[in-house]
């Protein structure tokens, strides 16, 4: 294939090499590795197909989702999909996100990295569910609990942070009047006694 790049006015052409269309044999490939936890095979497609990341089945369903439902055996693939780009709330077609699923399988691993990538845990799948519901729904309560408590002292830290804020914002405000009153003090002494 020849590429036709211009700079400074003037044009260049270079051949380059593009990979072909991925065919639905590939993109099953991609996800079988995904599905079994298969770095080699993942990095070999990845290398050729860097959005491969946001392939999806009819399902709607991304290949993130397969590592994830698969196993804490897989946490280095699911590491592997997430520096790719792989898109941490994707939803499918159930409304159902990678946090969704590591709840429901009660995949620890998966979900504290999923935490820590700062997934959202307020999304809901198309029942109105959150992945801390869906997991205490399954019996998985250690899961639900521990999402129900990186929820709470995130929402902790952040009411931390503007209380902060505004309590700098006023002491800020209260040292400029304390200034001024300072000032003015001086000269009200003066105009008053005559000092």
């Amino acid at each position: 294939m020849r590429r036709v790049a211009y700079y400074s006015g003037i044009s260049i052409e270079s051949d380059i090499a593009m990979a072909p269309e991925p065919t639905e044999q590939l993109k099953l490939d991609f996800a079988l590795a995904a599905w079994g936890g298969e770095i080699r095979t993942l990095r070999g497609i990845l290398s050729s197909y860097p959005d491969a990341v946001s392939w999806t089945d009819v399902g709607g369903g991304t290949v993130l989702r397969k590592a994830v439902a698969h196993g804490s055996a897989h946490l280095e693939a699911v590491k592997l999909l997430l520096e790719y780009g792989s898109h941490i709330n994707a939803q499918d077609a159930d409304g159902l996100t990678p946090l969704m699923y590591a709840a429901m399988h009660d995949k620890k691993e998966c979900l504290k990295l999923f935490l820590e990538k700062d997934a959202d845990t307020d999304l809901t799948d198309n029942r109105g569910r959150t992945a801390a519901q869906i997991a205490y729904e399954l019996g998985h309560h250690e899961t639900a609990f521990a999402i129900a408590a990186y929820v709470q002292n995130k929402r902790d830290t952040a009411e931390r942070e503007r209380t902060e804020a505004l309590n700098a914002e006023a002491a800020q405000a209260h040292s400029g009047l304390d200034h001024a009153v300072a000032i003015k003090k001086p000269l009200v002494m003066r105009q008053r006694f005559g000092f």
